[in-house]
């Protein structure tokens, strides 16, 4: 088991790293944090501050920090600051699930290397629109974890949100993906992460920089955030019903 955790680990890793030299060849950025179709740039003004302009573009300030430094950016008038762009503007509708069945686990043992391998990016760099472990955000993480185990997800949050059947919250189960809706401003799911048992998930956040972490559904902010979840890998087959 552990052996087999360690070489799954190792293939993400190479994973990782492969994409990230792909998408440095690929895509053009910029600034070192997101791709050029992702951001805005705007010139700070007097009196302009990471909240007010959270506001005024429709996301989250530690987004705005990640992308010009960290959260104690300085906003002094004049300076050119990158904005991610509001989520409504960077996607179309997404799919509806398409009602397939799902392809199940091969055991526990299975679920438990997901989470195994997942539990080793803790501490992983959160950067808004990466994908490499130089740095990653929610949804890239999700879909990392899940390519593995031949499972092939959307890109984004909000598309994710469609990548399977929903699941009530009482009924979660390790591997179910948990969606959460961190900017007011929207109606769909703008965060995500793994439920891993025990009322707990893990997600990479921008929330004070902390990277892939661990966190559980109940806390204050989540439980308010919290939208919905969904299933991508339906239970091992001699799993019994309601189990």
């Amino acid at each position: 088991m552990r052996r087999r955790v360690c070489f799954v680990a190792f293939v993400v890793l190479i994973s990782f790293f492969v994409s990230g030299q792909a998408n440095s060849q690929t895509h053009r950025r910029g600034s070192d944090n997101a791709p050029i179709d992702k951001y805005v740039k705007y010139r700070v003004k007097r009196g302009d501050t990471l909240g007010k302009l959270a506001q005024r573009f429709h996301v989250d300030q530690e987004q705005i920090a990640d992308l010009n430094g960290g959260t104690r950016t300085r906003l002094t008038p004049g300076r050119l600051v990158f904005i991610p762009r509001a989520p409504q503007e960077q996607e179309e509708a997404p799919i509806a699930f398409d009602g397939r069945s799902l392809k199940p686990w091969r055991d526990a043992d299975e679920q438990g290397i997901l989470v195994k391998v997942a539990e080793s990016f803790a501490g992983a760099p959160y950067k808004y629109g990466g994908d490499t472990v130089r740095g990653l955000d929610c949804s890239a993480f999700v879909r990392k974890m899940y390519e593995i185990f031949e499972v092939r997800l959307p890109r984004s949050a909000r598309e994710q949100y469609h990548a399977g059947p929903r699941v009530d919250r009482t009924d979660l189960r390790t591997g179910d993906l948990v969606f959460f809706r961190t900017a007011r401003c929207v109606a769909f799911p703008t965060h995500v992460g793994i439920y891993i048992g025990n009322g707990e998930f893990i997600h990479a956040t921008s929330s004070q920089r902390r990277g892939v972490k661990i966190d559980r559904l109940s806390d204050a902010y989540f439980a308010g955030t919290y939208m919905g979840a969904v299933r991508v890998k339906g239970p091992p087959d001699d799993m019994p019903l309601g189990s």
